[in-house]
């Protein structure tokens, strides 16, 4: 079996789907620091741009069966 840093984007989020949070995890350490760069460009809040961090991925975990597949997993998150 793979570990959790070997797993692509969509098994990963597949697996958070399913409750795994280590995945989730492991998606959150990958996409979060370039989604909070990203956030601080256009919002110089820190608190702000942390709840909005936080409110994507728990929409990631409740919404993961919503992701076709199709394209990169950094630009549904970014969409």
């Amino acid at each position: 079996m793979s570990t959790p840093t070997e797993r692509s984007d969509a098994e990963l989020l597949r697996a958070s789907g399913d409750g795994d949070v280590t995945a989730l995890r492991t998606l959150y350490d990958h996409h979060a620091p370039w989604l909070t760069v990203r956030l601080m460009r256009r919002c110089n809040d820190p608190e702000v741009v942390a709840d909005v961090v936080q409110d994507t991925f728990l929409t990631l975990w409740k919404d993961a069966g919503k992701w076709r597949g199709d394209g990169e997993l950094a630009a549904w998150l970014w969409g």
